[in-house]
């Protein structure tokens, strides 16, 4: 097949132009709409921190005391976390002892809303406090997997 030179010059141009329309489609739009995306969580995320911020500053200081046994000694750590989490239906995958007076905990079907619940229950009874926590959304679960480092009731 023998095409002119006209000929040639619009299928160049051609395929010149479908290239350029698959590098939009395929590269430029999804990188694109991708940073659009992150944009729109970020300014989420930073209206949320606003929230929980102001939401702190203007809640009453507490001054907790610890609850104790009946034999008057602190309820440790692990019991009380323990007990408060299976009383809220959730479940402590694993726990490791940190340093000092720390646990880590992780939590990996957790309702986001119960945990939350659940760290402001052991914060107010038994006056733990939360070091670290870090938050992931379980995809397709409507769950999150929790791993939360509690520092102890003498708040050190």
């Amino acid at each position: 097949m023998h095409l002119s030179s006209r000929e040639r010059l619009l299928v160049v141009a051609a395929g010149v132009l479908g290239l350029l329309v698959l590098g939009w489609l395929l590269i430029w739009r999804p990188v694109a709409d991708y940073h659009a995306d992150e944009k729109r969580n970020y300014v989420r995320a930073a209206g949320d921190f606003d929230f929980v911020r102001q939401t702190l500053a203007h809640m009453p200081a507490q001054t907790l005391q610890p609850e104790k046994q009946a034999g008057g000694k602190e309820v440790s750590l692990q019991t009380a976390a323990g007990q408060a989490a299976r009383s809220m239906g959730l479940v402590i995958t694993r726990l490791q002892p940190g340093d000092g007076d720390s646990q880590t905990l992780w939590l990996d079907n957790a309702d986001g809303g119960l945990l939350f619940q659940w760290l402001a229950r052991v914060g107010q009874r038994h006056g733990f406090r939360v070091k670290n926590i870090s938050v992931t959304k379980n995809e397709g679960q409507g769950t999150v997997r929790a791993q939360v480092t509690l520092t102890g009731g003498s708040g050190k």
